[in-house]
């Protein structure tokens, strides 16, 4: 196992940031490697590798550092383009140099930003291939529209509108009100969903479909049939 440790002593604060890579036991998919493809259309190559990286597991201590400095660290650390949203977080009253006091390991990259993020309404998103640091209003106001591909999900109408119901069911929506951003279609003759929401919202879905995926798989019978001995 590699280990890569960075700490800078400033006064009293105190930046620390250590990503575990590689053949331990909390290593994940390399940064080099796309993520797999559940929607159209697929992220570009810049925008899978933050997607990636958002999965890798991370150590962060911070210490009364402010906001700003903490992501300048962690984009120069992780090496991903990390933008702060500072039109929105000046609308919404939120100072760029509030102080950020946090101490976790093991998590992911993902993890560690919404914990460090969502005491103060604020929330990422990947947005014109970089990470954007935003706040929660202003992320539920940028309406995406994706393709999610479920053949292997779904065979028949039936299947589709099941899986339109779990979607509805697992996730914050709102869904098809009027004045509101959620829409979602079904697309029986390409097996396929059409959801226009946040990025949030589609973020769920991931997660949705990638579990009902391997709920599939331990569903599966593996073992072999044994053929009849003629």
């Amino acid at each position: 196992m590699s280990r890569i440790g960075w700490s800078v002593l400033c006064g009293l604060v105190l930046l620390c940031v250590t990503t575990i890579h590689a053949d331990g036991p909390l290593s994940t998919a390399s940064a080099s490697e796309k993520p797999r493809l559940f929607y159209l259309p697929a992220p570009n190559d810049v925008e899978a590798r933050i997607v990636t990286v958002l999965s890798e597991r991370t150590e962060v201590s911070f210490s009364e550092t402010p906001l700003s400095d903490a992501l300048d660290f962690l984009r120069d650390f992780h090496q991903i383009n990390i933008l702060l949203d500072q039109t929105a977080l000046q609308d919404e009253g939120i100072d760029p140099g509030t102080l950020i006091s946090l101490q976790v390991s093991g998590v992911t990259l993902r993890s560690a930003l919404k914990l460090m993020l969502e005491p103060y309404a604020l929330a990422v998103m990947v947005d014109s291939e970089v990470l954007k640091v935003t706040t929660r209003t202003r992320a539920r106001e940028k309406v995406i529209t994706r393709i999610y591909p479920v053949s292997d999900l779904a065979d028949q109408s039936d299947d589709l509108e099941a899986l339109q119901d779990a979607i509805r069911a697992a996730t914050d929506g709102p869904w098809n009100e009027k004045g509101q951003p959620g829409a979602m279609s079904l697309v029986p003759r390409s097996k396929s969903i059409v959801v226009r929401h946040n990025a949030a919202v589609h973020d769920d879905i991931v997660e949705l479909l990638s579990n009902l995926r391997a709920a599939q798989a331990l569903a599966e019978p593996s073992a072999t049939p044994v053929r009849p001995t003629p």
